[in-house]
């Protein structure tokens, strides 16, 4: 449905008398930050969830490479650099079966969410200090986000 709706946005924003400053995406957005590079509008991530699934799901793209078979047969936790060690049967849904369309989409989202230009995440910094600190660490996660993170939980100040 995502892929279909690219078009009839484009063509959307594109008519709009005045162009907005910015697009905010989710999780099944992704697809469309490729309309906020062509029309030049900068483009964020809106992540519903909180720091530990953001760093599962940009994660996933390594733990692809990683890791061999399905991750639910698997008897060592997987590492996720500066978090909590992920046992196999803690992984998401889309990661249950590697052989099934949701888990290339699951993959592809965390290859993509770097790419945009900033990241709204759904909590506060008292809350979540540690994650938060090791998703903005460049030594952590391979310097995978590259991007600011701005907390919008209660509590949040964004710029």
């Amino acid at each position: 449905m995502m892929r279909e709706s690219k078009s009839p946005l484009r063509a959307a924003i594109s008519t709009l008398k005045s162009r907005s400053t910015e697009m905010i995406f989710d999780l099944f957005g992704t697809e469309s930050f490729e309309i906020a590079d062509e029309l030049e509008i900068p483009k964020y991530y809106f992540v519903a969830s909180h720091a530990w699934f953001l760093a599962l799901t940009v994660y996933t793209p390594i733990l692809d490479k990683l890791v061999q078979g399905q991750y639910v047969d698997q008897t060592e936790p997987f590492d996720i650099p500066g978090f909590k060690s992920v046992r196999p049967e803690e992984v998401v849904d889309p990661m249950l079966d590697r052989t099934n369309q949701h888990y290339f989409e699951y993959v592809r989202m965390g290859t993509e969410i770097p790419l945009c230009d900033g990241i709204l995440i759904n909590t506060w910094e008292d809350l979540q200090p540690k994650a938060l600190a090791a998703l903005r660490d460049d030594k952590l996660l391979g310097g995978i986000i590259k991007a600011p993170i701005y907390t919008v939980g209660p509590d949040s100040e964004v710029p």
